[in-house]
């Protein structure tokens, strides 16, 4: 038996219900386009599908089979651009089941380069998720069988993006060279991924201490986002900022941070805010104004909390407990930071562990308990040293040279000295003043806790 047309599937649908053209066609179609369709005398959209499939009761295959092959490979790259604007926009869950759904059809109707477009756009979108592991194993899939330069560039990003989020900084800075790589040879500009590939290379970068080359990828994604993706442009904004910071300009860190917040506000785009917010409060720890970053650290914390961003959560408890300390406030700061570091182990975030355990180790110091301090820096700088973490080897080396120094241990507090001095050598300058401004706050804040009390005259 012939395979029955569309307009023939749509009059056989539309009987079995006993409805009229005009009521098959409410709310959104006329009579007139039915009676249309029903003559095989249009070429239905994808809306116009997925109307009648909810009207008529019947699932969007039993139509596209009755359509011939250009019209439904249509359908399903609309089918998958939507679910790609779903992720874009961050409704990660919506754009999983319409991948799913896009998935399924490609397989029904015999098109697998729907089928393939949904295995990338399902790791995209559980990536989104934070479902690593699954995540993971579609991306892995999607690059695999990747028979265009976009599709490998995406798959790319993506792994790399996986490795961002487990602290695997060295994998993810591998993954998106490799993917930038293929840019020149993706056959329409893409500059969003283009720009978005750049900010996440420099975020990894000035992790990794390599503030130079972070800077200018960073420039050159904000040449790329403020034309073609202007929402994303808060992030880069943020990357700036971090990267003055790290630098010591603090004004120029505070300018960045300010307007990457307006932009963040104006598209109502919480998670940027929110990681806005704990980034500037570094900024005012570091400047000598702990008392104002404490505001937005709190709210930092809370905004995490309400996007179950938990690394986010990690991260701003750190500080949290880096300003208590700035402040003087030893039990809110050991508090914060014994918190940080039970999330963090919680989610297997390592890289917050240790650096939760540098501000343990100051408090402790702060407190006069030397064994809990040499403790909590041994590990944060042996975790430090194995991630390439550049600013916390130096950070926490530096005050585990302090501590074993002041307990009589010489030989140990040269070896650390020495190998402080060696990451120092790796850095520029500017990069040398950023990071010893930290270790500068630090250090305030231990002479302030054990400075001895004044000796009163009579």
């Amino acid at each position: 038996m012939a395979q029955l047309t569309f307009g023939q599937l749509l009059k056989q649908a539309r009987l079995a219900l006993g409805l009229s053209q005009a009521e098959a066609a409410a709310p959104m179609l006329t009579k007139a386009f039915i009676s249309l369709l029903e003559h095989d005398g249009a070429r239905p959209s994808l809306s116009t599908i997925r109307h009648l499939s909810r009207r008529l009761r019947r699932p969007l295959e039993y139509f596209l089979a009755g359509l011939d092959a250009t019209t439904v490979a249509r359908a399903l790259r609309a089918a998958g651009d939507q679910a790609r604007a779903a992720v874009d926009q961050r409704r990660y869950a919506a754009a999983h089941a319409a991948f799913e759904e896009l998935g399924r059809l490609g397989s029904v109707c015999g098109v697998p380069q729907a089928a393939a477009a949904a295995t990338l756009g399902m790791g995209e979108a559980l990536l989104g998720l934070r479902r690593l592991p699954e995540a993971e194993r579609l991306l892995r899939d999607a690059l695999d069988g990747a028979r265009d330069p976009l599709t490998e560039c995406r798959g790319l990003r993506g792994l790399g993006y996986a490795a961002h989020l487990r602290g695997r900084l060295h994998e993810a800075v591998a993954r998106y060279r490799a993917a930038l790589a293929l840019i020149p040879a993706i056959s329409s500009p893409m500059p969003a991924l283009h720009g978005e590939l750049l900010a996440y290379l420099s975020t990894m970068l000035f992790r990794l201490g390599n503030f130079e080359e972070s800077l200018a990828a960073a420039t050159e994604a904000l040449d790329l986002l403020e034309a073609s993706a202007p929402a994303r442009v808060a992030e880069v904004r943020m990357n700036l900022g971090f990267i003055h910071y790290s630098l010591g300009a603090y004004e120029s860190a505070a300018e960045e941070y300010r307007l990457a917040l307006r932009i963040a506000e104006q598209y109502e785009d919480l998670e940027t805010v929110f990681r806005v917010r704990k980034n500037w409060a570094m900024v005012l720890i570091e400047a000598g104004r702990p008392e104002a970053a404490l505001e937005h650290l709190r709210l930092s914390v809370t905004m995490a909390r309400r996007l179950s961003d938990v690394r986010g959560e990690c991260l701003a408890l750190t500080e949290l407990a880096r300003c208590y300390l700035a402040l003087g406030a030893l039990a809110d700061a050991r508090a914060s930071a014994e918190e940080a570091v039970a999330r963090s182990h919680a989610a297997g975030v390592t890289d917050e562990v240790a650096r939760a355990g540098i501000v343990l180790g100051a408090v402790s110091v702060a407190q006069g308990q030397p064994q809990r301090a040499l403790r909590y820096l041994t590990a944060a700088y042996r975790h430090s040293t194995g991630a390439g973490m550049t600013v916390e080897v130096i950070i926490a080396g530096y005050l585990l040279a302090r501590v074993t120094s002041r307990w009589g241990r010489a030989a140990d507090a040269v070896r650390l000295h020495n190998e402080v001095f060696a990451a120092l050598r790796r850095l520029s300058p500017e990069e040398v003043y950023g990071v010893m401004q930290v270790a500068k706050t630090f250090d305030g804040a231990i002479d302030h806790a054990v400075a001895p009390a004044p000796v009163s005259t009579p």
